[in-house]
């Protein structure tokens, strides 16, 4: 197996430190990937290799499906583990309509992030029966990681109220979801 310390060791250097970014948007955006990336390895795993019957090529189709949807997140997305931070040190360095400008971006990425992150959680949900039991533990972590993701979102969208005084009724919209989808 590789090792990939190394690789995470600078960002989680960063994400400790006493600077404003990266803070927990980009660590939101990093969990999303993470929790994409668990779902995706027990879709991967769930697949019959040989399908033969028609409803395991329903099931199949099904799953490879799935796997292109959160492939195309994960692209979406990973980038926002840099593009967060990024755009708050220019939100921390600006002022008058500029700040104000940059804080309605940094809000339409989180709720992008947001909405992405119940759609995956939706899509995870409806493959759930088809996921082998000796791989069901990576998909539990990732559907928690998502949720985690969720909370993160709706985190950061109050703390942006707090702090920039915004109203965003992306702040409701998530908090409803997250009673509605209560356990995960």
């Amino acid at each position: 197996m590789k090792t990939y310390y190394k690789g995470l060791k600078p960002f989680l250097d960063d994400l400790a430190g006493r600077k404003p970014s990266p803070g927990g948007g980009s660590a939101a955006a990093f969990l999303f990937c993470l929790g994409l990336s668990l779902i995706d390895k027990s879709l991967n795993f769930s697949i019959v290799s040989k399908a033969v019957l028609p409803a395991q090529k329903a099931k199949n189709h099904k799953l490879k499906n799935t796997i292109s949807v959160f492939a195309d997140l994960k692209r979406t997305f990973l980038p926002f583990v840099d593009k967060d931070g990024q755009v708050f040190d220019k939100i921390i360095n600006s002022q008058g309509e500029r700040r104000k400008a940059l804080v309605r971006k940094s809000e339409k990425m989180i709720a992008d992030m947001a909405d992405s992150c119940r759609q995956a959680i939706s899509l995870a949900k409806k493959a759930e029966s088809d996921i082998k039991n000796n791989i069901i533990s990576d998909f539990n972590i990732g559907c928690y990681c998502l949720f985690v993701c969720l909370m993160a979102c709706l985190e950061n969208l109050q703390a942006n109220k707090a702090i920039f005084g915004t109203q965003n009724s992306n702040i409701a919209k998530i908090k409803k979801y997250l009673r509605n989808v209560g356990n995960i």
